[in-house]
């Protein structure tokens, strides 16, 4: 595929300086939170709106639906969303989160563009940010990708970034842009398409000059297919290949389908982590797990090799388990279901599952290679192989004391669907321009400019 574009997008794609739209994007939940500003600010709700000073702080409750405002002055009850908001632009002069108690998300000491809502339902706190979107694009692709990355690889980010938000908050090319927020009264919970926690968003602290750079060289530019903004899904890493997402979350989507990748290095190319049976029980029980882990059998695999689920086997019987279910309980210590699996100690042979094409090395000494499902390679003697009962091969052989431990041996972060973050700065640095990189990932999507 070539590094360049046919297409000539420099020439289409100048950006005006037309106004972007706003969006809201849901930051926490919490039981309070207190908020203030280095300028003076306002808070305005359903009834009227009161002025506050620079360093001003004031706090908020929930009281079933309905938000308590409280400062030195007194508590009041408010209907509805309560919008606080800069009483003038100028430097700095920004919403700060000061605190919260209860948070689902840590977010106290950043600050944000734009303005704070903050709304109750069954007695907690939503609140949001009511924010420009390239001002967003800043600070995720802040966020999401190292500044010192090639300035191609951060333009593919920000675009990817602008059209998964565009995706997410159901927005169209039509005058006026339709904007997803037409005024706070209005606004529940339930009108927050996007969370602060879909794609990193930490507010204004947090942005990078480079990151700020590719977002403002692209913008108003999104990814769509047919017409509407594309699901510009993205990860960290692949490690040789993008995942289908019809065996990820299902579905077919024309351009998330799997590519191949250009060779490079990340430090995700290899990883290990370990489990007792017994810890593995106790995070699988959501998922219907009863007992201590006893085996763990990938299956349905991808087109990238990454498992699309796990039969897990206890004393209680077996259990088919999700991949993506089975990766979300697990948490950041699995980071991606491009793994074989293995279990050592407890006097007996070691056993396991070896996905093809990943190597393992039981106890570190004995390589077990699998080329092709069934053609397995056992380096270092000691060993027997057999047939699993999905027909996937099966290692076993080295006998270990100690605690039965259950050893997963890896490559790639992330669900592997869409664009690899370290292959956008691979193909970067062979030239590629962000176009480019965007058409190798999103094969058959084209780029607008819709501000």
């Amino acid at each position: 595929m070539p590094l360049h574009a046919a297409v000539t997008y420099a020439d289409a794609l100048t950006p005006p300086e037309t106004m972007a739209p706003t969006v809201l994007v849901g930051l926490f939940w919490a039981d309070e939170v207190s908020l203030t500003c280095r300028g003076p600010f306002l808070v305005e709700f359903s009834s009227g709106s009161s002025s506050y000073g620079a360093n001003s702080v004031v706090k908020f409750r929930a009281n079933g639906n309905k938000v308590l405002k409280e400062t030195s002055g007194g508590t009041v009850t408010e209907e509805g969303a309560v919008e606080v908001s800069p009483a003038q632009k100028q430097s700095g002069a920004y919403i700060t989160v000061q605190s919260h108690t209860g948070a689902d998300t840590p977010t106290a000491g950043l600050y944000f563009e734009g303005s704070i809502l903050v709304m109750a339902q069954d007695g907690r706190l939503c609140v949001a940010n009511l924010v420009d979107v390239e001002s967003y694009v800043r600070s995720v692709v802040s966020s999401e990708m190292p500044d010192g990355w090639p300035v191609e690889a951060l333009k593919a980010q920000a675009v990817a970034v602008r059209s998964y938000l565009a995706y997410k908050v159901k927005m169209t090319n039509t005058p006026g842009l339709g904007l997803p927020v037409s005024g706070y009264r209005s606004v529940t919970p339930g009108s927050i398409c996007i969370w602060a926690t879909d794609q990193v968003y930490k507010g204004v602290s947090v942005q990078r000059p480079n990151a700020v750079a590719a977002s403002q060289a692209t913008r108003g530019q999104i990814l769509t297919y047919g017409g509407l903004p594309a699901a510009a899904y993205f990860h960290a890493a692949s490690e040789g290949k993008t995942e289908n997402v019809r065996n990820v979350w299902g579905g077919n989507v024309p351009y998330l389908v799997s590519v191949d990748e250009i060779p490079y290095e990340s430090p995700y190319h290899s990883w290990s982590v370990s489990f007792s049976g017994d810890s593995l029980g106790l995070l699988l029980a959501p998922l219907g797990v009863s007992g201590s882990c006893v085996s763990l059998e990938g299956c349905d695999l991808g087109d990238s090799g990454r498992w699309g689920g796990i039969t897990v086997c206890t004393g209680s019987g077996e259990v088919w388990v999700k991949g993506t279910d089975f990766r979300k309980v697990l948490g950041q210590p699995l980071r991606s279901l491009l793994f074989s699996v293995y279990t050592v100690g407890g006097g007996k042979n070691a056993s396991g599952c070896v996905n093809p094409g990943m190597p393992v090395w039981v106890a570190g000494k004995e390589q077990v290679t699998n080329e092709t499902a069934g053609e397995l390679f056992l380096q270092g003697g000691g060993g027997i192989i057999s047939k699993g009962t999905s027909g996937l091969s099966v290692l076993s052989g080295t006998v270990s004391d100690g605690p039965v431990t259950f050893v997963l041996e890896g490559k790639g972060w992330g669900h592997g669907v869409g664009m690899s973050q370290w292959g956008a700065r691979a193909l970067a640095l062979a030239g590629a321009d962000y176009p480019a990189i965007l058409n190798w990932y999103y094969p058959g999507t084209a780029l607008e400019l819709w501000w």
